[in-house]
Parts: structure tokens; sequence; C-alpha cells
């Protein structure tokens, strides 16, 4: 399903770009932190919880075409990342690392002088642990890690070509409060040809306990 996805979204772009104008691609660069705390049930009935908190680089890259033909916007990015996951509870932490990656499609329309769009994403977090210590205690399961997960994001680009910020609520459908962030980013022009960016998020809920910050660089090319 990942592959379809991947070769659809390049057939888009791919097939967009004859006449484009306001290309921009570029490298990012940045680190992500999640902290939460996933209760569970204990044989006597009582509830306990397991701090989990866990922290990655992360390299990527976007495209963004903002001319594709009629005021349409076509946006891709992808990111990988490699960190660890830190579980506590009161006698004591474990550590394991932990992979990540994320394949994002962006579509979108002019709307007079500012550009909503709707961005698809597909995303993992996988917690590297041996067989024999899943068996005592999956910490894939504890933490709800593993799995391919779909999401949505919806956003707005505003700005004139040589400087452009982007506003944007990200993965509205996780049921997990850290998920649910509130980026802000502004890509500038370096030079005329090249472009710089910086990215900042936070969650949208501040009452959960939860925490999520990501901090990215960029750096790139408009033509």
């Amino acid at each position: 399903m990942i592959r379809k996805f991947c070769v659809m979204l390049a057939l888009i772009l791919v097939s967009g770009t004859v006449l484009a104008q306001g290309q921009m691609v570029v490298g990012t660069l940045g680190t992500q932190t999640l902290d939460f705390t996933e209760y569970f049930e204990q044989q006597d009935g009582t509830f306990d919880g397991i701090r989990v908190t866990e922290e990655w680089p992360l390299y990527g890259g976007e495209y963004h075409n903002f001319q594709v033909r009629e005021k349409m916007y076509l946006g891709a990015s992808f990111e990988i990342g490699e960190g660890t996951a830190e579980f506590c509870v009161e006698a004591g932490c474990v550590e394991e690392d932990l992979n990540t990656w994320t394949v994002t499609g962006s579509i979108g329309r002019y709307a007079g002088s500012v550009l909503p769009f709707i961005s698809i994403s597909a995303s993992t977090i996988e917690i590297d642990q041996d067989e024999a210590a899943a068996e005592i205690l999956d910490l894939n399961t504890i933490a709800d890690r593993g799995n391919v997960e779909w999401d949505v994001d919806l956003g707005m680009w505003m700005g004139s070509p040589d400087r452009k910020f982007r506003i944007t609520l990200d993965r509205l459908l996780s049921d997990n409060d850290v998920h649910r962030t509130v980026s802000l980013g502004t890509f500038f022009s370096v030079m005329n040809e090249y472009v710089g960016g910086i990215e900042f998020s936070y969650p949208i809920s501040t009452e959960s306990g939860e925490e999520s910050v990501r901090l990215a660089f960029s750096f790139g090319m408009s033509f």
C-alpha cells in the first residue's frame, strides 16, 4: 500500500510540472521529542502508568510546486529518523532504540492571497527489541508502536514569492493527544536561487499533560 501511494504521488507531481513555476526543493534536518504516559491494568485491578519519552533526530526532504496549473498546489515530503525510547516506572527506566519514517503528499488551491491545503501522511515508529525481551514485555504494544498510521493535516500557505509562511494542524485523526500539533514554518529567499527555512510545532491540547516538540531547519533551492 505504501509503495502504491508513493508511485501515485510521483506520477501526479511529474505530470504537473511541465508548465510549472514557483517550485521549491529543500532538505530538512531537525529533532522531535514525544513525552506521554500509557496506563495499564495490573493483576489486582488497579491502574498504573508507564512514562514514555521518545527522541530522535530527523532527516528528510520537501518538494513544493505552487503553480502547477490554474492556481493548484502540490507538495510532497519524507522524513526518517533513528533515536531512543525510554520507559520509566517507579522501579527505574529502560531505554531502547527506535526507527521512524513519514511520507506525506499535499494538494491545495489558491483562495485569493492565501493557499489552503490538505495533506495525507503515512508514518510509523518502531522500537527495536529482541524477540526474547518482547515475549516478556512488548514495548511496541505498550507505546502503541510498530503499525503504519494514516493521517490528515490541514494547513495554509501565506506570503510572497520571496518569503512564505505556513501554518498546519497536524495528525487530526490521531487518538493520541501528543500527536495532534500546530506547526508554524517560514521559508525565505537566500541569494535569489536558494531557500532557507525553519519550522516549530507544539501540541494543540495543553491539558493532557503530554508533550510533543519539533524543531526543524531546511535549506534548498527554488526554480
